[in-house]
């Protein structure tokens, strides 16, 4: 890594990379059967991994206003035998990108102002490849491991601030919050699943859960001492 501040550490920069092996790492056979299973053992299948990567930061310190933006490269790989044909497939974990944003800004000694925004690449995620049909049912295929990606996340939040009394040597410090969590209504996926069409049995389609999805409200007032 390197990190260096500038004018009198008004500004922070820092870049830092990585590099890390996995051994002897557990994960389940396509297909496996955990809930009421004797035999869960033999389920699981043993691999590698590796995880590597580079994060960089830019941050102001000093002045009315202040914050810093990060950003990741990264990439969680697992190799196991006898899962996605024996060759290396993303794991749960694995974001290429993750970018944060996080601005702050004093009007006043009372008032203050921040905003964070944050992008992260969709989570891997094993999408049905093939149908086929057993004892009347028509059931689907997986065998592409974390082969495509959810939506992107990204969300923006917003808070205003107000010290009635801001006395930095004061025992007791109170403060007025008024936040809008999910600024523009994203609806991030949660998760995505797959069910069979009841009309019409040979089709399968998707569907997206998402925890919030609508802008988010909130006030309230905190002491500190």
């Amino acid at each position: 890594g390197y990190f260096r501040n500038f004018k009198n550490n008004t500004y922070e920069f820092s870049v830092e990379a990585y590099f890390k092996k996995f051994y002897d790492l557990l994960d389940y056979v396509d297909g496996a059967t955990l809930l009421l299973n004797p035999y869960v053992e033999q389920d699981f299948l043993s691999g590698y991994g590796q995880a590597y990567g580079l994060e960089m930061k830019v941050g102001k310190r000093v002045g009315k206003t202040t914050g810093w933006v990060s950003y990741t490269l990264s990439r969680t790989e697992r190799t196991v035998a006898g899962i996605n044909g024996d060759k290396a497939f993303p794991s749960n974990y694995d974001k290429p990108h993750d970018v944060s944003l996080i601005v702050y800004h004093n009007f006043t000694d009372k008032w203050e102002v921040s905003g964070v925004f944050n992008y992260a690449t969709g989570k891997p995620i094993t999408y049905p490849d093939g149908r086929f049909e057993f004892d009347g049912y028509v059931l689907s295929n997986y065998s592409n491991r974390n082969g495509a990606r959810m939506p992107d996340f990204h969300r923006l939040d917003l808070a205003v601030n107000f010290w009635p009394k801001r006395n930095p040597e004061a025992k007791l410090k109170g403060k007025w919050n008024l936040s809008i969590f999910n600024v523009y209504g994203r609806r991030n996926a949660f998760s995505i699943s797959f069910r069979q069409n009841t009309d019409y049995p040979q089709y399968t389609e998707a569907y997206r859960i998402s925890i919030l999805g609508s802008p988010v409200p909130a006030i309230g007032y905190s002491i500190t001492f």
